[in-house]
């Protein structure tokens, strides 16, 4: 770490021993900074967890390697138009990577705000993801930045499909009692069609996403301002794909609410594309929800339950998320696909 710092006047690093995070796939540590004239500061060091259950499927996403492509090459490019933490550099250890970043909790504010009571902040987090999708916008491939040529589209992030394709079966046959008829169709469909799906959603124009927008990788800068962390999956996308996840991880589905926010969003979008028609708006929100949504229920509704943190975590989503397919998806949708 003083090595990391090494332009600055740091005069003693210490490990604050205080247990901020310790999962699967990340530990997430603190430390004090004493600088030479006696001042001090903390900053965060995130590194990777390898070895577990969790930890070998973000290695097949390049999780890891994602967020520190992001930081490294992205992230001063990107912090002019949404607000993210300071990077001060990466470290490695063999196989783990950490990330040395700035400890937002000098700021007033908070983390994972509940978005379902409080609309101005919910429709804040949708305006800065919109006002980074409307910036690093690609019409066609030779249009993206050339540091952003790195990133992937979601239909070559391989392991998605592998992953649906593995474990479909064991995620129907672990849930069954918690699923209807119809949701079993649904569901049935969106698997059969799932590579055609990620087709569809990595067709230009599209976005520079975050890919894992939720109220949980936000700070609250004064209880308003968004700061965007965890990286990790950040790609190339339809930019409404990053508001239909932040809906279906944040928000307990109220039909008011959820419609709400994809107008707000369309109507963005609208602005800065005046030929961008509510149709297509609602199509790629549709394809959206049968993306990274579908696959993170596949895969933590498979996984032993008795190894996550958050055990109630794996069925709470998948019943958030089927409330969002019976509203949105019919099966007629998905076979014209």
């Amino acid at each position: 770490i003083r090595n990391l710092l090494s332009d600055l006047p740091v005069q003693h690093v210490s490990y604050n021993d205080e247990n901020i995070k310790t999962g699967y796939i990340f530990d997430i540590n603190s430390f004090t900074i004493s600088y030479i004239n006696g001042e001090k500061t903390s900053v965060i060091l995130k590194m990777s967890n390898l070895g577990t259950d969790l930890s070998i499927v973000a290695t097949k996403l390049d999780m890891y390697e994602v967020e520190t492509y992001f930081y490294e090459s992205l992230s001063s490019v990107v912090s002019s138009y949404v607000r993210i933490p300071k990077h001060y550099g990466t470290l490695r250890d063999n196989e783990r990577v950490g990330i040395l970043l700035e400890d937002l909790r000098k700021l007033p504010g908070s983390f994972n705000h509940d978005l379902n009571h409080d609309v101005d902040i919910l429709l804040g987090v949708v305006k800065h993801a919109h006002s980074m999708h409307s910036t690093f916008f690609f019409e066609k491939y030779d249009s993206v930045l050339s540091s952003m040529r790195r990133l992937r589209t979601v239909d070559s992030i391989m392991y998605y499909q592998d992953l649906v394709r593995d474990r479909f079966e064991i995620f129907m046959s672990k849930n069954r009692l918690f699923l209807s008829e119809k949701d079993k169709e649904i569901l049935t469909l969106i698997k059969d069609k799932f590579s055609v799906i990620l087709e569809l959603l990595s067709t230009y124009p599209i976005s520079f996403c975050h890919g894992d927008l939720k109220s949980p990788n936000i700070f609250y800068a004064n209880n308003c301002t968004p700061y965007f962390l965890d990286w990790q999956y950040a790609h190339l996308n339809k930019g409404v794909s990053d508001i239909a996840f932040l809906l279906v991880e944040s928000i307990h589905f109220e039909k008011n609410l959820v419609s709400l926010v994809e107008r707000y969003y369309f109507k963005l979008e609208n602005q800065r594309r005046n030929h961008y028609t509510y149709e297509q708006h609602m199509n790629e929100f549709r394809l959206a929800l049968c993306s990274f949504p579908f696959f993170v229920c596949v895969w933590f509704n498979s996984e032993n339950t008795e190894k996550l943190l958050d055990k109630a975590f794996p069925i709470k989503f998948m019943k958030n998320l089927l409330a969002f397919y019976d509203e949105y998806l019919s099966a007629e949708f998905l076979k014209s696909l």
